[in-house]
């Protein structure tokens, strides 16, 4: 069967931890995105101070709510869309970027730079971030998720 997050076990962690990144790159309060997957406002909060583990179930949820919600923005905010839709490939591709790149995979780095784009004010500037690492991934690597972050199904 084919799943459509076949990656949740080595994503699920990753989203976990920039949780409250999404969220704000979108534009949700936390009591937003709860009532969007159906928990409690408490329930984010414990998955984004990690006193809880984001269970597969919540990882599909997440996704599905917010590459809806990604697609939607697209008509009323189209730079608010690039960055979301952005940061999500950023989170996604993130463990192949590394592999790629011969690196490890840094989960810290990972969230400074998605910190920093959910604190970014354009799609430029979100794209100006990561294009900064590409000293530390491979040029070529970050082209190609520049490009997938730009190609990607809404």
């Amino acid at each position: 069967m084919n799943e459509k997050y076949p990656n949740s076990t080595t994503l699920a962690p990753i989203m976990q931890a920039n949780l409250k990144e999404i969220r704000e790159t979108i534009g949700w309060t936390s009591e937003d995105l709860a009532t969007l997957i159906g928990v409690t406002k408490q329930t984010i909060s414990n998955l984004e101070t990690n006193r809880s583990k984001l269970s597969k179930l919540h990882y599909i949820a997440i996704r599905t709510v917010v590459e809806f919600e990604i697609e939607q923005l697209q008509q009323v905010d189209p730079d608010r869309a690039r960055r979301a839709k952005l940061l999500m490939s950023f989170l996604s591709e993130s463990p192949d970027i590394a592999k790629q790149s011969g690196k490890h995979l840094d989960l810290d780095q990972i969230q400074e730079t998605s910190q920093l784009i959910a604190k970014s004010n354009s799609y430029a500037s979100a794209e100006k971030i990561i294009r900064s690492f590409a000293p530390i991934f491979a040029t070529g690597v970050i082209s190609l998720l520049m490009k997938s972050a730009n190609t990607r199904k809404k």
